[in-house]
């Protein structure tokens, strides 16, 4: 879900990268055009009409209907089975030295104070401290008080890097910068 909880469900989140200029949008449409474009497309392909019909009882895609197939899709992409994971629930020989070392120092420096459970996050919003880019050409206050939801870690590995911590704050804290190398 959104860093600066906009959005209080997956359903709710679902829908807005389609209309987000930056993200599935583009140029193409107006964003208030765009989830009715997208709802019309489907509408338009027999296939996506069965399947809608066979989940929610209406062969007929509406923007809710679509809201509630991308948050199930999404709640679908788990990961339960990696080394750590097999580590937690007890398999002492499922993670290498070298990740034990990581997971010591993840501990050791405090990540795991927010970053904790089966997803690395509390799902709280913290005042991070961090002050706006020059480079925005609007305020990126959060919650209008620069306080941003943890940032899940789980598959950090394959996901686009996203730091908590920018050049000027690793400067300033051995913290930030030390979890910016991890």
């Amino acid at each position: 879900m959104f860093w600066d909880a906009r959005r209080r469900s997956l359903e709710a989140q679902a829908i807005e990268p389609i209309k987000a200029l930056e993200e599935m949008r583009g140029n193409t449409y107006s964003e208030d055009r765009a989830v009715p474009t997208v709802v019309a497309r489907l509408n338009e392909h027999a296939e996506y009409r069965r399947l809608f019909e066979q989940a929610f009882g209406s062969g007929t895609a509406t923007p809710d209907a679509l809201a509630m197939a991308l948050a199930a899709f999404e709640r679908s992409l788990t990961a339960s089975h990696a080394p750590f994971d097999r580590y937690m629930r007890g398999d002492e020989r499922a993670m290498t030295a070298s990740q034990l070392r990581g997971l010591r120092r993840f501990e050791r420096i405090g990540c795991i104070n927010c970053h904790r459970g089966p997803m690395f996050s509390d799902f709280k919003v913290h005042v991070l401290g961090v002050p706006d880019s020059p480079r925005l050409t609007a305020t990126d206050a959060g919650t209008g008080t620069y306080a941003f939801r943890t940032a899940p870690r789980r598959s950090a590995t394959s996901a686009s890097p996203r730091r908590t911590c920018t050049p000027a704050s690793s400067r300033r804290s051995k913290r930030c910068s030390a979890s910016m190398t991890m």
